[in-house]
């Protein structure tokens, strides 16, 4: 095959090539999920769970704003330890804002453009 048609064809990308890569992402998928899988398991138990599992060392802070920022609450948030062979160093920084501290995907922020 000609060099043109070699670049032309990978370019283009054959049916077959296609197919080739599909199982490979696949295969290359199926071998990566399960790792992630018990990670998010690890996560999810070391927040969900009360008292924390043993071996989970979580710490939560809010700073009360007062005066003219009153009503805004900044959250501070450390979970460290070891869940079924997996290590934790989880960080969370956050802020809640007139006392609403249920999260809602509608919230949009002010246009500032103006």
């Amino acid at each position: 095959m000609s060099r043109t048609g070699e670049i032309l064809r990978r370019f283009q990308g054959s049916t077959s090539n296609q197919e080739d890569s599909a199982l490979a992402k696949r295969a290359e998928t199926s071998q990566l999920w399960p790792r992630f899988t018990k990670v998010f398991n690890a996560i999810a138990r070391a927040f969900g769970e009360q008292p924390p599992p043993q071996g989970i060392n979580r710490q939560f802070s809010t700073f009360n704003w007062n005066g003219v920022d009153e009503g805004i609450h900044d959250h501070n948030g450390l979970i460290s330890g070891r869940i079924n062979g997996i290590e934790l160093q989880i960080k969370l920084k956050g802020t809640t804002i007139d006392d609403q501290q249920q999260y809602d995907p509608h919230l949009k922020w002010p246009d500032q453009s103006s």
